[in-house]
């Protein structure tokens, strides 16, 4: 833990990232509604944590549901818990059962030879709905001892559709094992033989999507809670309290500035914990930690309104080579998508598909993530640290970004237009190759030939936007 302290201490403000269960003593600004959500749980042993996009959904239940419970706050339950924390993914089964698996969840230094211990798991949870329980009631907890799931960024089950085989993204319909993997928890909280309680935290504009699984709705219209913006004195509160943790001092002019700044920002919380962050490290570096953090340090970062682009365009800049930039380019480009959804939405893709889509090595690609991954930015994931395999899901942190970086936003709307266009072209040639449409004149033609000569237009690029490249580029 002093290692975690001494970390904690450089930078209280974690930046894009949400808190993690060990900065609790720096979150600050939630207290009210925690009872809240303790209540909802305790009725269904089910919550649904929804919110927008930069709410602080996962940074309430890391730092606010979790420590309320293992301080017995559900007095029905006692305070012995035990969490499986995970994100579904490309593979929401198999994440569930690596998340059962970590050691002091379900088992304690489990040794067996054999297939390893989550491959066992995977299997039961697979064999039926009852799985997760039939998991459980092996696990032999102590009869006082809870289990709560906490599935974050549950939207997952929507943004990887079909991404762990052709790597084509879809909102359209959702695969066998995102069914399967609801049912798990649906029936786990159906049954009182198990004390098994589920947690899911989602985007409030995917809400809709839960249509598609059957009796999600129903749950999540009886135990659902709607984060809410924080007020003037909730703002106050988290700028403050982690200064004062750290045993700093922050000039009120300065906080009074902050928390008007972040008052109208459709990414309140996110684009004030990166601007306390940014501001933080300037002062830290600048001025040693001597004196208060004040206005002036929090100019020199550019504010909210300009911290974050300046942030991810000196991460650029870091790039030494056109090669690197160009890459960089296409990765982006790549890791965005306005052009199926035109709120602008996050798209995983697994680091093969990336090679693939950028047209570069494992070695380069590695390079130019290594940039935006950096501990002190964490613009990508999965964070540093993290070895990147074939079938590692890069993904950018937070949706911010996309808002925020000028550079970014030009080229996700560059990258819908190229993609609006080839899906025009590829509807042409499939009506083409069926008698049904004559070939492209004059100005589509040009467009089309235009899109042709750009330097992304590659086969894995076209799997994203329908596939169908070969016969689209004979056409």
């Amino acid at each position: 833990m002093n290692g975690q302290h001494a970390e904690i201490n450089t930078n209280p403000f974690p930046g894009l990232r949400p808190f993690t269960e060990f900065e609790t003593h720096l979150f600050f600004g939630r207290e009210r509604q925690v009872d809240t959500m303790i209540d909802t749980l305790e009725d269904g042993r089910f919550l649904a944590v929804i919110g927008t996009s930069g709410s602080g959904k996962s940074s309430l239940v890391n730092c606010g549901l979790v420590p309320a419970l293992h301080r017995g706050l559900m007095a029905g339950a006692g305070n012995s818990w035990r969490v499986a924390k995970m994100r579904p993914g490309v593979d929401p089964i198999g994440n569930l059962a690596e998340a059962l698996c970590r050691d002091r969840v379900l088992f304690e230094d489990f040794k067996q030879s054999g297939p390893p211990l989550h491959r066992i798991v995977e299997t039961n949870l697979r064999m039926s709905k009852l799985g997760l329980v039939d998991v459980v009631e092996q696990a032999r907890l102590d009869s006082n001892t809870n289990l709560v799931v906490v599935v974050d960024q549950f939207e997952e089950l929507f943004r990887y559709s079909n991404l762990s085989g052709t790597g084509k993204h879809s909102r359209s319909d959702v695969n066998a094992d995102a069914i399967a993997f609801v049912n798990l928890l649906l029936q786990a909280i159906s049954q009182t033989d198990q004390p098994i309680y589920v947690v899911l935290t989602m985007r409030s504009d995917f809400l809709g999507d839960c249509a598609k699984f059957h009796g999600l709705p129903e749950a999540i219209n009886a135990s659902q809670f709607l984060v809410p913006r924080l007020t003037r004195d909730e703002r106050r509160a988290a700028i403050v309290g982690p200064v004062q943790v750290a045993e700093a001092k922050i000039d009120p002019v300065l906080v009074t500035r902050l928390v008007n700044d972040a008052s109208d920002n459709p990414d309140q919380l996110s684009v004030l914990q990166h601007a306390l962050n940014r501001t933080w490290a300037y002062w830290q570096n600048r001025c040693a930690k001597a004196g208060s953090i004040g206005l002036e340090h929090y100019k020199a970062v550019g504010t909210i309104a300009d911290a974050l682009n300046d942030h991810a365009e000196r991460a650029f800049s870091e790039l030494e080579t056109e090669l690197d930039k160009g890459i960089c380019e296409r990765v982006f480009k790549a890791l965005t998508d306005k052009a199926t959804d035109s709120r602008g939405i996050r798209r995983p893709t697994r680091f093969d598909h990336l090679i693939a889509i950028a047209d570069t090595t494992d070695t380069d690609l590695t390079r130019v993530l290594q940039v935006f991954r950096k501990p002190s930015r964490s613009f990508l994931m999965p964070p540093d640290g993290d070895v990147l395999e074939d079938k590692t899901v890069i993904d950018i942190s937070h949706e911010s970004l996309m808002r925020g970086w000028r550079r970014l936003k030009q080229w996700s709307e560059a990258e819908a237009h190229s993609a609006q266009l080839y899906q025009r072209v590829a509807v042409s040639a499939a009506l083409y190759n069926k008698s049904e449409a004559a070939l492209l004149r004059d100005p589509d033609l040009q467009l089309a030939v235009n899109w042709r000569d750009q330097p992304n237009p590659v086969e894995a690029w076209a799997q994203q936007y329908g596939g169908r490249y070969g016969e689209t580029r004979a056409f």
